[in-house]
């Protein structure tokens, strides 16, 4: 489960946590604005991930226990575009990932597993999703996908197995920086394990945007009411 850990210092951590420590996947925000976004094995850099310092450049690289180990770019000619990844999409394995739930996250866990799902023997998720994120006109790519997460059409785009029935949204009180927290929810039917999602995106800056599954139900009406106790809620706290 996606957790945030604030220090003293004003670093941030936002992602995976196991026995207290990093573990999983997560990024590590310096408080001179450096990141690192990756893999985490008990609470040490460990496997692949990107550093970008404050300046703004990048090192994407294969870690070993807290230590540099060796580079890693992509090696392939192939345009990476929509349409390569909906041709490498593999719904049974994205359906696998979809069985998590978050109550809250500051983390596109979603979007994390669909680049997963679209992962192929050349190229990996986390490749693709550095390559997206770094790389020249990939990231039109994201915010063509970004669309998607705030508007519900998402799921149907990238298979037809999914539907979108109902979709309800809340917002906090606008900020003086311009931001604004919000809380999107999107009730999605999946024909395949007959089964109700509950997605929400989470909007607040792209720094600390969240998309995930909240809640996994069987039942239609069930998942609707779920929606509207969460509305409810949500608009408690904005008025507190």
């Amino acid at each position: 489960m996606s957790k945030v850990i604030m220090h003293d210092n004003g670093d941030k951590y936002v992602g995976d946590i196991k026995n207290k420590e990093k573990h999983g996947i997560g990024t590590y925000t310096w408080s001179d604005g450096s990141t690192y976004f990756g893999e985490w094995k008990n609470n040490k850099k460990h496997g692949h991930g990107t550093f970008k310092d404050a300046n703004g450049e990048s090192l994407i690289a294969i870690w070993n226990n807290g230590e540099f180990k060796e580079t890693a770019w992509i090696t392939t000619y192939e345009k990476i575009d929509i349409n390569y990844l909906k041709k490498n999409f593999n719904l049974k394995k994205f359906l696998k990932t979809l069985n998590k739930t978050s109550k809250d996250s500051e983390y596109l866990e979603i979007y994390s597993d669909f680049l997963n799902s679209c992962s192929t023997k050349k190229i990996s998720g986390r490749q693709l999703y550095n390559a997206i994120e770094y790389y020249g006109d990939y990231k039109k790519l994201f915010m063509f996908l970004h669309s998607k997460f705030l508007s519900g059409k998402f799921f149907p785009f990238i298979s037809n197995n999914f539907k979108v029935l109902k979709l309800s949204k809340v917002y906090g009180p606008s900020l003086a920086d311009l931001r604004r927290s919000s809380y999107h929810y999107q009730l999605i039917s999946s024909k395949i394990d007959k089964k109700y999602y509950i997605a929400v995106y989470k909007g607040y800056n792209f720094t600390d945007d969240g998309y995930y599954i909240t809640k996994i139900v069987k039942d239609k009406k069930l998942a609707v009411n779920f929606i509207e106790q969460e509305i409810k809620k949500r608009k408690k706290q904005i008025n507190e």
